[in-house]
């Protein structure tokens, strides 16, 4: 698709000519360093000196540090494709991004700072705002959906932050919910690249949720994600997650080819979803007593899982590069679900296990991160290989 001039493009470096680009690749940097940062933190080799909650900020750097600068990049670069209008590139990219990266200078140097409520809300409305522009330019009212999908992953940032500097009581349950709205636009996001994917890799065709599939399968999480934030019963969660889970296991079955495994920019997309029938499963049959290890099984398993196999697949494709995943690719994709494992697994032996478990998720992880960044840096900073915009 020729949606750009080409004498404007080639004025942009490549870093810039696409959301996808440097948001992917300065917020899969700020992963593996968020990751290192917690893990030598825990293990007293790094000292925590800011009078801030340091679980509340763990958990909104993971989600408004590193998965929403992959959420944005991703939604900038796909609502481009959905609508034929050009998508946010050059200095305006830039602006957005810098207001991304402030606000990771804030978090980790100064943050008890209100900047930080600055610098990621201006992140998220000017995501949003690019996002709104193409839809409503193309008419497309179907996408629209995501600009309130949005709008509640800013009040959350606010809240938030709010909470781990003056309410840390209220981290917690925000943090769940955080967890759970993510969940939300990861469900609806794989509902329509998962089986394209497979399709486009297998030569097959998949079955497509209807529309009340779909918004039975979103309810299912905005409640879990409410039920949470207002810390409900515990059979208001279990009720929720069995309903949810009645909407996405049936999905795993139904984009079930026995061709995945041998491919794995498939695999790994499968593999990471099923992290959400199984958070799912966990929640509805244990309630509140493996909390944590629902939490990370979307945190780990659902989200990270996702981000890489889906920056591993896009980044490839929007390069103009065959969709063949690179070895150390591969590695980056297996290790995170190692990761989520590690994470998940390993506590239930007893809380003797606790720590050898953090140590080796957050090997994992950065394993995870470490290979990616081998093969995309490259990638990510150069123009596409068939001499196309973008």
């Amino acid at each position: 698709m020729q949606i750009t001039d080409r004498a404007i493009e080639d004025k942009t470096m490549p870093l810039f000519r696409l959301a996808f680009r440097p948001l992917f690749l300065f917020g899969t940097l700020y992963a593996g360093f968020i990751m290192l940062r917690w893990i030598l933190t825990l293990s007293g080799s790094w000292q925590w000196t800011h009078p801030v909650a340091l679980f509340g900020w763990h958990g909104h750097e993971l989600q408004f540090g590193f998965a929403m600068a992959i959420i944005i990049g991703f939604l900038c670069t796909a609502t481009q494709n959905w609508t034929g209008i050009p998508g946010l590139r050059s200095w305006p990219l830039v602006a957005l991004t810098s207001c991304w990266i402030a606000g990771r200078l804030v978090a980790n140097i100064w943050p008890e700072s209100s900047l930080l409520f600055l610098f990621d809300s201006l992140f998220i409305v000017g995501g949003a705002l690019a996002v709104g522009r193409q839809l409503i330019l193309s008419g497309n009212r179907r996408n629209l959906v995501f600009l309130p999908i949005l709008a509640v992953f800013l009040a959350l940032h606010l809240a938030q932050v709010w909470a781990f500097q003056s309410a840390p009581q209220y981290s917690r349950p925000l943090g769940f919910a955080g967890i759970w709205w993510v969940a939300v636009i990861i469900s609806m996001l794989a509902a329509r690249v998962v089986p394209f994917f497979i399709e486009r890799r297998l030569n097959d065709k998949l079955p497509r949720d209807s529309a009340w599939w779909i918004a039975g399968a979103q309810f299912s999480l905005v409640a879990l994600a409410v039920a949470s934030l207002f810390q409900s019963p515990e059979f208001v969660l279990q009720t929720a997650a069995g309903i949810g889970l009645i909407f996405q296991l049936p999905r795993l079955l139904r984009w079930y080819r026995a061709g995945i495994w041998s491919e794995p920019l498939l695999w790994s997309l499968y593999l990471s979803f099923a992290c959400l029938p199984l958070a799912l499963w966990l929640q509805l049959f244990t309630g509140q007593q493996h909390i944590s290890v629902v939490m990370h099984v979307l945190g780990v398993g659902l989200m990270g899982g996702m981000i890489i196999a889906m920056m591993a697949r896009v980044s490839l494709g929007h390069t103009g590069r065959p969709l063949k995943a690179h070895p150390m690719a591969v590695i980056a994709m297996a290790a995170m679900l190692v990761a989520a494992l590690s994470r998940t697994v390993i506590p239930l032996f007893g809380s003797g296990w606790l720590q050898i478990s953090y140590h080796l998720a957050a090997t994992a992880w950065l394993l995870s991160i470490f290979c990616f960044l081998w093969v995309y840096v490259p990638i990510l900073v150069r123009a596409r290989v068939d001499g196309n915009p973008g």
